[in-house]
């Protein structure tokens, strides 16, 4: 059994998170950690010192489609990344993590279908296909957007999901899939043995909003025991 935390869009604002991060075994951070007007290498450095010392066993990241840095500085945000020895920084590949003797798979990819003009945005088919192409058979998939139809509804009803991933997930079968990016779609939901989860904590207004989402996985069943308080 695992503990899980899971969250997304925290913008800048991880100061605010502080009480609410339980601890745990493994932290996931599904993109925009960073405000649009920090973007320096300092900004960067902060909010991965702030996540470097939580209280988990190992954290995994992936960017966002407000994370210019990320996109831009690919060479200095590797180097960075050497610093802190438990964050996992994924983009566009897949790894094997081991934890209480339990191992599987997580594949990460920041890149979105829905963020006109900002970071790691894909809306070309053949290219978000090549992007996907090294997904083999994960345990867990990590992107910022969501999947077409999964959370992804914004005004009008309109969901906005990439069609795309969603046929990556009904061919891979992950047992996991987390995202963020539509803030007002935080949330959970299981649909054929797979457990979806938006973890964005900001609202539409980019304020502090809801909860961390954290769980109990077991892996091997794929069972998951949710145990965030509640939804703010």
């Amino acid at each position: 059994m695992l503990k899980v935390t899971t969250i997304s869009d925290i913008h800048g604002k991880h100061e605010k998170l502080n009480q609410y991060l339980p601890g745990g075994d493994i932290l996931f951070c599904t993109g925009d950690i960073t405000a649009r007007n920090k973007q320096s290498l300092d900004d960067i450095y902060e909010v991965l010192l702030w996540m470097n010392k939580q209280n988990y066993k190992h954290i995994v990241l992936i960017a966002g489609n407000h994370d210019y840095f990320f996109q831009h500085n690919k060479l200095q945000t590797r180097q960075l990344l050497t610093r802190f020895k438990k964050i996992t920084y994924l983009e566009d590949e897949q790894v094997w993590l081991t934890v209480n003797n339990i191992t599987f798979s997580i594949f990460g990819s920041p890149h979105c279908s829905h963020a006109k003009n900002n970071a790691f945005l894909l809306t070309d088919s053949d290219e978000i296909q090549q992007r996907f192409s090294g997904v083999k058979s994960p345990d867990v998939i990590i992107t910022h957007g969501p999947p077409h139809g999964i959370l992804d509804t914004i005004k009008y009803n309109l969901h906005v999901g990439c069609r795309h991933f969603k046929e990556v997930i009904i061919k891979q079968q992950p047992k996991l899939v987390l995202f963020g990016h539509i803030h007002q779609c935080y949330g959970y939901k299981e649909k054929s043995g797979t457990y979806f989860i938006n973890g964005s904590v900001l609202s539409q207004e980019f304020k502090f909003k809801n909860l961390p989402i954290s769980f109990e996985w077991e892996v091997i069943k794929n069972k998951v025991n949710f145990t965030t308080s509640d939804m703010q």
